[in-house]
């Protein structure tokens, strides 16, 4: 997958790595940057054949997700494309993972118990913060 961005007046930004910044050495000794806020607008071109590689992971870590977090989702999405669920089974989780897990899973059954189509609407803040446990 190739990525390139580019300045409004079209100079390149080298974002090779996200670890180095997000600027390009110009002609004039000046630093072409990415600025923050600034409007991104991702190309692709779809292709005939299978791509070894995640678009999402790519955008993700380009636009600053933490790399630990971006190859964690990589790892299980290759697990779960060699149907090799069982091996997440296997990792071990701290205590406060599991407790994380276990608020997490109760804030889904209310979230799935919450009748949102019989909901007049009017609430509907005040039922999501109950819902996550907010109030």
């Amino acid at each position: 997958m190739q990525v390139m961005f580019t300045t409004k007046d079209s100079k390149p930004i080298d974002v090779s790595s996200a670890t180095t910044g997000w600027g390009t050495p110009q002609d004039d000794g000046s630093q072409a940057r990415l600025a923050v806020r600034e409007e991104i607008t991702f190309l692709y071109k779809a292709a005939e054949g299978l791509s070894l590689e995640s678009h999402a992971a790519k955008c993700a870590e380009i636009c600053g997700v933490p790399i630990r977090i971006v190859r964690r989702a990589q790892q299980v999405s290759e697990m779960l494309s060699n149907h090799e669920i069982n091996r997440l089974l296997d990792e071990g989780m701290t205590e406060k993972e599991k407790e994380d897990l276990e608020e997490a899973e109760v804030i889904c059954r209310r979230f799935l118990a919450w009748d949102i189509q019989g909901d007049d609407g009017e609430d509907v803040k005040r039922k999501l913060g109950e819902v996550l446990g907010k109030e």
